[in-house]
């Protein structure tokens, strides 16, 4: 490791007497006094969700994302570093979110209370509360009005823009249809026409209804029974007549098919303007209305619809459905469905029997496992098209929010997920996947540089909003934040101050590299910068290896068939070290390369330290200690710390590499330090041994805490408190024989001592609760004549969110600062880094990066704050009825009819400047165009991601996912690049069509 360069002395120097050794004469002082003022809690930055999230909302004109929680706080997101905060009052939990018309955000709670707050000044508008509990709400994207079914029956009208009431409430309709045992009935579901301004879908328990907002009156009804020995959607109660209750009904984005959704899986199409029966069936079976003579009740259903999505293309006529499923038992993973049903055959063209085996036969049908076990309580298309179509024109994700509060990414149509953190706001991570461990580092700026920006470039899903501007400041180091996920992913962002710089964010797959059929959850991550080796433990009790270097495979074909052959499991692999080079991605030419695995078959990882100069030390809960050369890498010490220990410790809790003086030594020595988990102190030495090779030798071991286990060892040097962490600096050092007397600092559980030549008699500190994580800090300050000087202080981060400074070596509390925590466990998981940043874990879904120093200003924000709305993009047209509808004389309401119907003839005058900024696009010139299968106007068409085929269009999301099974996160990164991509060419499309019409006006056109 060492024969070359100015560490090749170093085995001879280990071994030099104390005649060749310059021993430097230093004062034992802490250094410059240290004045307490200059700590402070500076926040620099909030990470994820205060709550768990519950409901989300996306506004397809602003590119925005709403995110609500169980506290009543509502996160709307943009692109980097644009995010609004928003409080209802009472904080009681969101339960629906609507954007309407673009620019105001209605939210209401589950006490019924509705808040309406402006994207343009960010503020809360008003508020009102309805007579009954709200069950639904529907708005459409170019009007001004809200719709709100209560629990009672009745819908509720209310004009967003004016802040009023519509005099017109819709009843319960249910009543009109059906026996009077179930005569009342909350709103299930509304939705508006998809062409028709003036027609509503409504649906109750048992009854769904269109009705015209022109004609005051119910146009057609539909209701579903099936028969004694009809199957139905679960085959239960098979001899008797039933009548499952509904769940939603949907449109067909054309308008003329219906689908009802019940409670017993049955997935009803009707035929909108007759009100005829087309098809009944569930997702594997048809005709389940019709009976069966004989047929016998089967195993009951293990699964139940939660919801269903009518998703169509950029041609509209290609429709699929994407039905998800929640698990009425606690062992059954949650699934969705997917049914690709392709071009809708004409409606005038086709008879009944004909649509019945259109909807039976689906082009394509494919079954989408989810691998939590946590209910789906809420999923979100995002649209590339418009905001039309219930929000399901040309959707390219799915956001699946669990009843966990975390947040999955599926792509559409693959059915593929996806854990790429840049797709949304780096904030959004901490709510995608739950954080399990983290760890901090201060590195050299163009290090953390090269490493955030190895990989591809950042992809934003959501553009909206303006950042404000942020100047950055000169400075040498950056804060850089490992985390490690329960869903076996690591990602390393910076720590910076009003977010991240940049979206860019490393990430590592650790469960494809352990080839795990399951996520892994991650344990332990150890960084060392000076030699960029990476390394990370698993709860499987497998440690991964990774070194930052350029992939020797990237882009070889040649070696893909042998890459295949080496990728199988662990399982049945021997205990060691096992090379595993070859699953390096393919499409990564620089970044953390995949070594080795360490494969030792032991439950859980105790502790983990990867030092600076090559050697990394594994501890396992069984007490097994490995030392491991990553030059080879190879193993050089395997034992148990219970032949070691005198004190009968069990395992190690706490693993340190120093290079300094040992006791009264007169050398320096490369020293590992290690604390168990009943406070004794282990020492070893590492040495050089035979053939190139190193040894480790133990020392000896001293209890320093009997109250506890040690939780962490720092050293520093005496009388100048610089570092003696191992280091390549250092390792030099000892070529030149200079012999670096240090002092260990030993925190355990509730305490911190000082340990000098051996000895624990030195300076201590005892706290009133537990620590939780602690770190020697060198902190930069500014001195005189522009020069940094640095100071050194030992930092505690207790149970109950104090932050305990104490100076070095005498121990003395400088400052104590607090932050508020709400679990134990959580805030454990906190990082301390070395520069005096800290970043702490204060609920499941959310973290806050802090600094301890006033003077903590690397970026300084300037100019206009934050921006959500841009007035400059306009709202798109509404699409119009086809040529067939127009036929029947449907489409005749326009929107200022609606208004009038509405509100009535004298429409009070607007109350809020947002209503002048809401402008919906000019309409299109023809009322058919939409109605053309294959001629899809020119504006509407993007090359890249929309290929058609001799049945019709489809997007092509991944273009690449026939390829190995292993190259499924390769093929969704190079997936959602395209989707990106449209995406930017949606929003400029946008601008260029609101310059046109200005242009147009300006000119009289």
């Amino acid at each position: 490791m060492f024969k070359k360069g100015p560490f090749k002395s170093v085995k001879k120097a280990i071994k030099t007497s104390t005649s060749n050794v310059h021993t430097p004469k230093l004062k034992q002082s802490s250094g410059p006094a240290i004045d307490p003022k200059i700590f402070n809690l500076n926040i620099l930055a909030k990470y994820g969700a205060n709550g768990t999230p519950v409901c989300s909302a996306f506004n397809f004109v602003q590119s925005l994302l709403a995110v609500g929680t169980d506290t009543g706080i509502v996160h709307v997101y943009g692109q980097n570093q644009v995010e609004a905060v928003f409080q209802i009052e009472p904080s009681n939990p969101i339960k629906k979110m609507v954007f309407v018309k673009s620019i105001y955000l209605v939210v209401a709670d589950t006490s019924s209370n509705v808040s309406v707050f402006s994207l343009y000044s960010k503020q809360l508008l008003t508020t009102f509360s309805t007579v009954a509990h709200i069950t639904c709400m529907e708005s459409d994207p170019s009007m001004d009005w809200l719709f709100i079914g209560l629990e009672d029956g009745s819908i509720s009208i209310h004009d967003i823009d004016r802040d009023s009431v519509s005099y017109i409430e819709i009843k319960n309709h249910q009543s009109d249809f059906v026996t009077s045992k179930s005569k009342y009935s909350p709103v299930v579901s509304i939705q508006w026409h998809p062409r028709d301004i003036g027609i509503f879908l409504i649906s109750y328990e048992y009854v769904t209804v269109t009705y015209s907002l022109l004609d005051r009156e119910v146009k057609q009804t539909f209701f579903y029974e099936v028969p004694p020995e009809a199957p139905g959607g679960d085959y239960s109660n098979v001899t008797k007549k039933r009548t499952p209750k509904l769940i939603q009904s949907l449109y067909h984005p054309n308008g003329l098919h219906i689908l009802t959704v019940h409670e017993d899986n049955s997935l009803v199409f009707w035929d909108a303007e007759t009100g005829h029966l087309i098809q009944a069936r569930n997702s594997f079976e048809t005709d389940i209305n019709i009976p069966q003579p004989g047929i016998e009740a089967q195993v009951p259903r293990v699964s139940c619809i939660h919801k269903a999505f009518w998703n169509c293309e950029a041609d509209p006529e290609y429709t699929s459905l994407l039905i998800s499923y929640n698990s009425l038992t606690k062992n059954i993973a949650q699934s969705m469905v997917l049914m690709d049903f392709g071009l809708t055959p004409k409606y005038s063209l086709n008879s009944y029997e004909q649509m019945s085996e259109f909807y039976c036969s689906p082009k394509s049908q494919k079954l989408i496992p989810l691998e939590h076990q946590h209910s789906i309580v809420d999923m979100l298309p995002l649209p590339r098209k418009s905001p039309y179509f219930n929000g399901c024109h040309d959707p390219g994700l799915f956001l699946i929010l669990l009843e966990s509060g975390q947040m999955e990414a599926l792509l559409y149509p693959t059915g593929l997920f996806t854990q790429m953190a840049s797709l949304f706001p780096y904030t959004m991570s901490w709510m995608r996947s739950v954080v399990t461990c983290s760890s901090g580092y201060s590195i050299t700026a163009d290090v953390a540089k090269k490493l955030l920006f190895a990989g591809r470039s950042p992809i934003n899903v959501l553009q909206g909003g303006t950042p404000q501007k942020v100047n950055s400041l000169p400075s040498g180091y950056q804060s850089i934040l490992f985390t490690g996920n329960k869903n076996g992913i690591v990602r390393m962002s910076e720590v910076a101050r009003d977010g991240l710089a940049s979206n860019n964010i490393l990430e590592i797959n650790i469960s494809k590299l352990l080839n795990k059929e399951t996520a892994v959850k991650i344990k332990n991550i150890s960084f060392a910068p000076q030699t960029l080796e990476l390394a990370i433990a698993a709860d499987t009790g497998d440690v991964a290896l990774l070194k930052f270097q350029k992939n020797i495979l990237f882009q070889n074909k040649d070696k893909d068939l042998e890459v295949r052959f080496n990728r199988f499991t662990l399982n049945g692999a021997k205990e060691g070290l096992i090379d595993i080079r070859d699953r390096a991605p393919s499409n990564v030419q620089q970044g953390f390369m995949p070594i080795s695995i360490l494969h030792m078959q032991k439950k859980v990882v105790s502790s983990l330290s990867n030092s600076n100069i090559g050697f990394l030390a594994v501890a396992y809960e069984d007490g097994t200690l490995i030392v491991i050369d990553r030059r080879g890498p190879t193993i050089i010490f395997k034992d148990s710390v219970k032949n070691i220990s005198t004190a009968l410790s069990n395992y190690i809790t706490s693993i340190s590499f120093s290079i300094m003086q040992f006791g009264n030594e007169t050398y320096s020595s490369i020293l590992l330090y290690c604390g168990t988990d009943i406070g004794e102190m282990l020492s070893f030495r590492v040495l050089p041994g035979g053939n190139g090779r190193y040894i480790v030798q133990p020392i000896g071991g001293v209890v320093v805490n009997k109250t506890g286990p040690i939780n962490r060892i720092g050293s520093v040097a005496r009388g100048t408190n610089q570092t003696c962490d191992a280091g390549l600096l250092s390792m030099g050092k000892l070529g030149e024989g200079v012999l670096i007397p240090g002092s260990v600092i030993i925190c355990g559980y509730q305490d911190v001592r000082i340990m000098e030549n051996g000895s624990v008699k030195g300076s201590h500190y005892s706290f009133k609760a537990p620590v939780v994580k602690s770190q020697v800090c060198h902190l930069p300050l500014p001195g005189q004549n522009g020069r940094e000087v640095i100071i050194t202080v030992f930092v505690c981060l207790l149970v109950d969110g104090d932050i305990k400074i104490l100076s070095l070596p005498d121990l003395k509390e400088l400052r104590t600062l607090s932050v508020s925590v709400s679990s134990s466990k959580l805030v454990s998981q906190s990082a301390i880094i070395g520069n005096g940043r800290l970043v702490i874990r204060n609920n499941v879904h959310q973290a806050v990066a802090i600094s301890i120093l006033n003077t903590d200003l690397t970026r300084v924000t300037v100019g206009d704050p934050v921006s959500l709305y841009n007035a400059s993009v306009r709202l798109p047209s509404r699409p119009q009825v086809g040529a067939v509808q127009w036929a029947k004389g449907a489409g005749a309401c326009t929107p200022e009819q609606v208004d009038t119907i509405l509100a009535g003839p004298s429409r009070a005058p607007p109350k809020y400047k947002e209503s002048s900024l809401g402008i919906v696009a000019a309409k299109r010139p023809s009322r058919v165009k939409l109605e053309v299968n294959h001629d899809i106007p020119k504006h509407l068409q993007y090359n890249k991601p929309v290929r058609y085929t001799g049945k019709g269009g489809g997007y092509n999301m991944v273009n690449y996912v026939s390829r190995a099974v292993e190259s499924q996160i390769d093929a969704i990164e190079t997936s959602v690049d395209d989707y990106a991509t449209y995406l930017g060419k949606q929003m400029d499309d946008a601008m260029e069509d609101t310059s046109k019409d200005l242009f147009r006006s300006a000119m009289g056109i």
